[in-house]
């Protein structure tokens, strides 16, 4: 059986079927005594560029981000990193998701300084 973390690196790294990790790692609950992942903004911009090039269906994202959305186990550093994972589970409120959306993403990521 995989760990909680192992979960949730195939969940942000893409590495697996999201709904059968989505069926695991319901398993666990969403909070956490402390993080079991840590998400730099190098680790988003990788992951967007991943999606910008390759052809997966925005769909696809925003049910990632929905995964991936309000978790305890999960720190981003900066912590405004969540901002853009509210956005990409929540693309009624947002817009729709789109490759120059992304790509924007990536651009304001690479703009900040480092931390």
């Amino acid at each position: 059986m995989k760990s909680r973390k192992q979960i949730l690196l195939e969940i942000f790294n893409l590495e697996s079927d999201l709904n059968q990790l989505q069926d695991k790692i319901l398993e666990y609950p969403w909070d956490s005594e402390m993080p079991l992942l840590v998400v730099s903004k190098d680790d988003l911009a990788k992951i967007m560029q991943k999606f910008i090039s390759s052809d997966t269906l925005f769909l696809e994202v925003e049910n990632w981000a929905n995964l991936l959305e309000c978790r305890e186990d999960i720190q981003y550093q900066p912590e405004e990193l969540k901002e853009y994972i509210f956005e990409l589970a929540n693309p009624y409120l947002y817009g729709e998701i789109t490759k120059e959306r992304l790509q924007e993403i990536v651009n304001e990521l690479q703009a900040q300084s480092p931390i």
